[in-house]
């Protein structure tokens, strides 16, 4: 299930913009930003985002949301993920399948990212995704979560992974072969379970109509907790 609505999350923010890239950006009328990537696919993916959140670099928030993205280059979320990251950091390993029987595993080896940019967003982000996050965007999701100044929030992602490598058979025959499972840092599979979030929102698919999206209201429900004399702006 989608646990988003877009069109009541449109209703919200100002200024929605959107680029062939995979960004949709704005902001609130209290300056939260919002910025949704919704696809992993544009080389010119983190050159756009950076451009964002330069645009953004007032706000004393944002929302960063993944619901709506379903994987791709995993290489481009680590730049994107990398603006708000405070130094090197591993969010995830995998074990490459090595012979023909299922428990013919190898080692686990972990997968890093870096800072990246001339300056990180330094204030509070929410990062929402849920059951439609999957494949890269689920190790953009677990990247993220790395990050000292992220709260994740929604649902689970979607535990699907694979690195499919592609094989074309005689007869126009197609497979696409999943090569490796996925695990979190800590070493335990994503696979069918997904990642859950900092704060799990429940809600029924009835709840996301075009005027209410009930996760992207409980991210700016607990942003807003915050002490104006606390909101500062996110590059410093």
């Amino acid at each position: 299930p989608l646990n988003a609505s877009l069109d009541a999350v449109r209703r919200s923010v100002e200024g929605w913009t959107q680029s062939r890239d995979g960004l949709i950006w704005g902001r609130t009328g209290d300056n939260i930003g919002y910025i949704n990537v919704y696809a992993l696919g544009s080389k010119q993916l983190p050159a756009a985002f950076d451009k964002v959140l330069e645009s953004l670099g007032d706000t004393w928030a944002i929302v960063l949301d993944l619901r709506f993205n379903g994987g791709g280059d995993e290489l481009l979320a680590r730049d994107i993920a990398g603006r708000f990251l405070d130094q090197t950091r591993i969010y995830s390993m995998n074990q490459y399948r090595s012979g023909p029987r299922h428990t013919d595993l190898g080692p686990k080896l972990e997968r890093g990212f870096k800072p990246r940019g001339p300056w990180r967003y330094e204030s509070p982000v929410i990062v929402l995704w849920g059951q439609r996050t999957m494949s890269s965007a689920e190790s953009f999701a677990l990247m993220l979560a790395q990050c000292p100044n992220v709260t994740t929030m929604g649902d689970r992602t979607a535990g699907s992974s694979a690195n499919p490598r592609r094989i074309e058979l005689e007869g126009k025959i197609v497979v696409n072969l999943p090569r490796w499972i996925d695990l979190d840092p800590s070493g335990k599979s994503i696979e069918d379970v997904g990642v859950e979030p900092d704060v799990k929102v429940d809600a029924k698919p009835d709840d996301f109509t075009p005027m209410s999206d009930p996760v992207f209201n409980k991210a700016l429900e607990h942003l807003r907790q915050t002490p104006e004399t606390d909101r500062r702006p996110g590059k410093r």
